[in-house]
C-alpha cells in the first residue's frame, strides 16, 4: 500500500540557504540574538532549519465546509516558494562572490522575484493582510458563490479567519511575482560593499531586507540593502545622484542597525559581538533589538 506524501510542516519565511551564510568554516551553526522573558539578550549558536519559520505558515486551512481543502494543504510551500528559493539560491551564491556585473538581466531578475518575496512573506506582513480582508465584504463575496439559500447556510459554519487566510495565501504569488515590480527592480544599479579583512562584519536576521534605508515608507521602492555575507553588502537603487558612493558608504556602516531595528525576534551573527573601532555590535544589539510580542 503506497504511503501517503510528507507534507511539509515547517515554513521558512527566511530561507535556510540564505542563513548559512552566516557559518563560519567547520561550524554547523550561527551566533543568535534574541531576548529572553525578562528583556535581557540571550546568546546561543543555532543552525539555519530552526529558526525563522513558522509551523504551517503557508497552509490552507479547513474553512468548516465541505469544500475546498479538508486538510492542511503546504502547496503554497512546496509548489510555490521552494522553487523561488531554489531559483534564487545559486544567484545569491554568485553576487556574494563574484562581481556584481557577472549577473544577468535574467538572473537579477530571479533575485528580484526571492526578494519581493521575502517582504510579503513574513508572518507580520500576512498577518497584516489577513486583518485587511476580514470584512463583511468578504462573506458576502463568498456568499455570492451559491445560491442565497445555500449561501446563507454555508455561512452559518464558515470559518472567516481561515477563510480570509487561505485568500490572502492564494493571491501571494500575483502579489510576488509581479512583472512590472520584477522588472523595474531588475533594471536598477546593482553594487556591492565589502568589509576588508579584520574585525568588521554585516549581521542579519529574521527581517534581513531593508527597504528604501530602513525609513517608514516601503513604496515606491528606491533603495534595497540585503548583506549576501558577513562580508559583503547588495545594494540595488534607482539611477539617482544622490545615491553616490559617499552615501552608499554610509549606508553600508548603517545596515547592520537598520536589520536589527526590524528584527521581529532574533539577530544573527557570524561570531560572538564584540566592538570594533567603527561598529559598537553590543550596543547595536543591546539597544536596537526589540521585545519580542507577547
Amino acid at each position: 500500500m503506497p504511503t501517503a506524501p510528507q507534507v511539509a510542516r515547517r515554513h521558512h519565511f527566511v530561507p535556510q540557504f540564505y542563513l548559512r551564510a552566516w557559518y563560519e568554516p567547520g561550524q554547523d551553526g550561527f551566533w543568535l540574538y534574541s531576548r529572553n522573558a525578562r528583556g535581557d539578550i540571550s546568546l546561543c549558536r543555532r543552525p539555519a532549519k530552526s529558526v525563522a519559520y513558522v509551523r504551517d505558515l503557508y497552509a490552507l486551512r479547513p474553512v468548516g465546509l465541505p469544500i475546498g481543502p479538508i486538510k492542511l494543504s503546504d502547496e503554497i510551500e512546496t509548489g510555490f516558494f521552494a522553487p523561488i528559493d531554489d531559483a534564487a539560491a545559486p544567484v545569491l551564491l554568485k553576487a556574494a562572490h563574484l562581481h556584481i556585473r557577472d549577473l544577468t538581466y535574467d538572473e537579477r531578475r530571479i533575485a528580484a522575484v526571492f526578494f519581493n518575496s521575502l517582504l510579503e512573506r513574513r508572518p507580520e506582513r500576512i498577518e497584516e493582510l489577513v486583518r485587511s480582508v476580514v470584512t463583511p465584504e468578504l462573506t458576502e463575496q463568498f456568499a455570492r458563490r451559491f445560491s442565497p439559500a445555500r449561501g446563507r447556510q454555508l455561512l452559518e459554519s464558515l470559518d472567516v479567519d481561515a477563510f480570509a487566510r487561505n485568500e490572502v495565501l492564494a493571491a501571494l504569488p500575483g502579489y510576488i511575482v509581479d512583472e512590472q515590480l520584477v522588472d523595474y527592480l531588475a533594471k536598477m544599479v546593482w553594487s556591492t560593499f565589502e568589509f576588508p579583512d579584520g574585525p568588521d562584519h554585516f549581521l542579519t536576521s529574521d527581517c534581513p531586507l531593508v527597504v528604501n534605508g530602513g525609513t517608514s515608507s516601503q513604496r515606491p521602492i528606491y533603495l534595497l540593502s540585503i548583506a549576501l555575507s558577513p562580508k559583503r553588502l547588495l545594494l540595488v537603487h534607482a539611477k539617482n545622484n544622490e545615491f553616490d558612493q559617499e552615501f552608499l558608504s554610509k549606508l553600508a556602516a548603517t545596515h547592520s542597525i537598520q536589520a536589527t531595528v526590524q528584527a521581529e525576534k532574533f539577530v544573527i551573527s557570524s561570531r560572538q559581538l564584540t566592538d570594533s573601532a567603527a561598529i559598537k555590535y553590543s550596543r547595536i544589539v543591546n539597544e536596537k533589538l526589540k521585545h519580542a510580542k507577547k
